[in-house]
C-alpha cells in the first residue's frame, strides 16, 4: 500500500520521455477567431496543386488552383507539369490583378527562386504552411473536394469519358463562381449582410447565368457558307457536345464537330 498517494503533486513530476516518444499525437488545430480573415477581394489568395491520376486528352496531369478568401472566387488551370505553376500564377494576375498575400504549402513550385523573385517583383507577400500541414491552407483544400464532386457529377451525367476531366473541372469552377453567398461589409461602422456571387465580387459585374448549359449536352453549331460542301444542299449546322465557356471568348466550346474542335 502506497502511503500519501493522494497527496502527491503530479504537476511537479517530470515528463515521461518514453510516453512522449511512443504516444505523442498532433494537437488539435485552433479554430480561427476571424481576426486575420481577408476583408476585401484579393487581400489573400490561397493556392495549391491537385494531381489527377488519369491524364487528359491533351496530357494534363495536374490542376493549379487559386481561391480568393474574401469572395470565394475560384480560378483553376490544368497543367502538364508542376513547372508550369509560375506561368499559371502570371495568368491569374493578368486576368484578375495581383493579390496582396499568397498562401501556399511548402512545395518546391512555390519556394523556387523564380517564383520567389516574381513575388518580390510584384510585391506579393508569401505565406507558407508548415510541411505536411494542409490544415493551414484549409480553404483551398476544402474547395478541391467541392470542385471534384461537381466535376465527377458533370462527367457521370454527361456520359463523357473521364479523359475530358480538364474541361469538366474548368466548367465546374465556373458553376461554383455563380453560387450565391452571404457576405459581410461595414456600413456606417456596422457590419451588414448582403447577397452576392463570387463572380460579381471579383469581376465587378453580375454573372450571365443564361450562358450556363448542362455539361455534355447536345448543341448545334452553325456552319459558315465557305465551309459547306454544297451551298444549297449541305447542312447548315452540325451536332456537337457542349464542353464549356472559354475565357476571353464570346462563344462556346464544342467537341466532335466536323472540324474536331
Amino acid at each position: 500500500m502506497i502511503s500519501n498517494y493522494y497527496k502527491m503533486d503530479m504537476s511537479k513530476s517530470p515528463h515521461c520521455e518514453e510516453c512522449l516518444l511512443s504516444k505523442q499525437d498532433r494537437s488539435n488545430y485552433p479554430i480561427s477567431n476571424g481576426k486575420r480573415k481577408a476583408k476585401s477581394v484579393l487581400d489573400r489568395v490561397s493556392t495549391d496543386i491537385l494531381e489527377i491520376s488519369t491524364p487528359s486528352l491533351e496530357g494534363h496531369k495536374y490542376i493549379s488552383g487559386f481561391i480568393d478568401e474574401a469572395s470565394k472566387y475560384i480560378y483553376i488551370h490544368p497543367m502538364k507539369e508542376k513547372s508550369e505553376t509560375l506561368s499559371t500564377f502570371k495568368r491569374f494576375i493578368q486576368e484578375h490583378d495581383k493579390p496582396k498575400t499568397l498562401r501556399s504549402d511548402n512545395g518546391k513550385e512555390y519556394t523556387s527562386v523564380d517564383f520567389d523573385n516574381f513575388c518580390i517583383e510584384k510585391e506579393v507577400k508569401q505565406e507558407l504552411s508548415c510541411t505536411y500541414t494542409s490544415q493551414q491552407n484549409g480553404q483551398i483544400e476544402r474547395s478541391w473536394r467541392t470542385l471534384m464532386n461537381i466535376t465527377r457529377s458533370n462527367l457521370i451525367q454527361s456520359g463523357l469519358p473521364i479523359q475530358l476531366w480538364n474541361y469538366a473541372a474548368i466548367y465546374s469552377s465556373r458553376q461554383m463562381n455563380h453560387w450565391v453567398y452571404k457576405y459581410k461589409k461595414k456600413k456606417k461602422k456596422k457590419e451588414v449582410n448582403f447577397i452576392s456571387t463570387p463572380w460579381e465580387r471579383m469581376n465587378k459585374t453580375p454573372p450571365d447565368t443564361n450562358l450556363l448549359k448542362p455539361f455534355g449536352c447536345d448543341v448545334y453549331a452553325h456552319i459558315l457558307k465557305k465551309h459547306r460542301h454544297d451551298k444549297k444542299l449541305s447542312p447548315r449546322s452540325f451536332k456537337g457536345v457542349f464542353l464549356g465557356i472559354p475565357d476571353g471568348t464570346k462563344g462556346y466550346l464544342i467537341l466532335d464537330g466536323p472540324y474536331k474542335q
